[in-house]
């Protein structure tokens, strides 16, 4: 029996094209304003050999304690081909539109592309099954996207120190990096940054700040910045937030394990 490992990849970046393996696609993102806008996504075969794919769409959500990602089955947004062959070094456009109207928050989804795997003679083993996951949002007429995070406070989850960031506008943004400055009597002693996401319409979510019980006790304030990426080449505002540090938060998050030496 073969086995099928799938490979995805969910992008982040606003703009431009993404490439997995033997395809790309582009753009990395769609938009489209309610009311009868019609998107194109063009998928590129790169390799030497034809290829088949398959597209699916998947209603994405936020889940309201943690902002975890959920994803669920629908048929509101509407695509086509779903199902296509492109020859070596060619392309095909998929059309993607949206029936009915949006009012409120907008409508984000998920489209899936990925390689349908074919038997090939004489080839045996694992094959790896490529898969390109991109955004999809639908907005009502004239909502804008937020330019400046929000910022709403650190606590510690499952032994983790997070910052929570909340969205209560009608449509999405990218809190693409958080930097990091952790200081005791004024005097910096932390210094780091991590990646952010996507947080949804009316949403909030949780970003790990990836901060060790050690070095959370050094600290007595936490310094964050917040960015916004607003495109590929366009940021949008910064938030700037500070929190006080005591022990008793620190010593909520999970202590190190320690590797036992034989």
């Amino acid at each position: 029996m073969k086995k099928l490992l799938l490979i995805c990849a969910a992008l982040t970046i606003l703009s431009g094209a993404a490439a997995a393996g033997p395809f790309e696609i582009t753009p990395m993102r769609l938009e489209l304003e309610s009311g009868g806008d019609i998107g194109n996504v063009t998928v590129i075969n790169t390799g030497d050999s034809a290829m088949n794919m398959q597209v699916k769409a998947m209603a994405w959500a936020q889940d309201q304690a943690s902002g975890a990602d959920q994803l669920s089955d629908t048929k509101e947004l509407i695509f086509f081909p779903k199902i296509f062959k492109i020859p070596a070094k060619g392309k095909q456009v998929v059309r993607v539109g949206y029936q009915g109207k949006v009012e409120g928050n907008e409508k984000s989804f998920r489209l899936f592309v990925r390689e349908l795997p074919v038997d090939k003679p004489g080839v045996t083993g694992a094959r790896f099954v490529v898969q390109i996951s991109m955004p999809a949002f639908i907005y009502p007429k004239g909502a804008q996207k937020p330019v400046k995070p929000v910022l709403a406070g650190i606590e510690v989850k499952d032994g983790k120190l997070v910052l929570r960031a909340k969205n209560s506008q009608q449509r999405y943004y990218s809190l693409n990096k958080i930097d990091i400055s952790g200081k005791a009597a004024g005097k910096e002693v932390y210094q780091s940054e991590v990646g952010g996401w996507y947080v949804l319409a009316g949403a909030s979510r949780l970003f790990p700040l990836n901060i060790s019980r050690k070095d959370c006790l050094k600290m007595d304030t936490i310094d964050l910045t917040g960015h916004v990426l607003l495109s590929q080449d366009k940021q949008g505002e910064t938030s700037q937030v500070s929190y006080p540090v005591s022990r008793q938060l620190c010593q909520q998050i999970s202590a190190e394990k320690r590797a036992v030496k034989h």
